[in-house]
């Protein structure tokens, strides 16, 4: 019997990460690199506290309003639907291409 976990953890998961990287943008943009060489074993404790602590906080704000949430996007036209969610795997794909070239777009 396979265990199905609710989509709030799945999103909230997935917010988490997007935070993770954009503040891996920003340190590379504000050009901190050198923060790295101290030790890395405390920026991935850092970053998995920040993961945790966001995945958290997303998981008790959006499980509240998961419901309004849904109903309110239910109500909305295909067109704006289809424009969320475009516009939504949008960012994320721009996120994920400025990560992988960030060395061309900040050096």
């Amino acid at each position: 019997m396979e265990k199905s976990y609710p989509p709030i953890v799945g999103i909230s998961a997935v917010l988490s990460m997007l935070i993770i990287l954009i503040l891996m943008i920003l340190i590379e943009l504000l050009n901190l690199q050198e923060l790295y060489q101290y030790s890395n074993v405390y920026f991935m404790l850092i970053y998995v506290s920040i993961y945790i602590l966001g995945w958290f906080l997303f998981y008790k704000w959006y499980f509240s309003k998961e419901e309004e949430l849904l109903k309110k996007f239910k109500k909305k036209s295909n067109l704006l639907k289809s424009s969320i969610l475009f516009f939504g795997w949008f960012f994320i794909l721009l996120l994920i291409y400025i990560w992988f070239k960030r060395f061309e777009f900040f050096r």
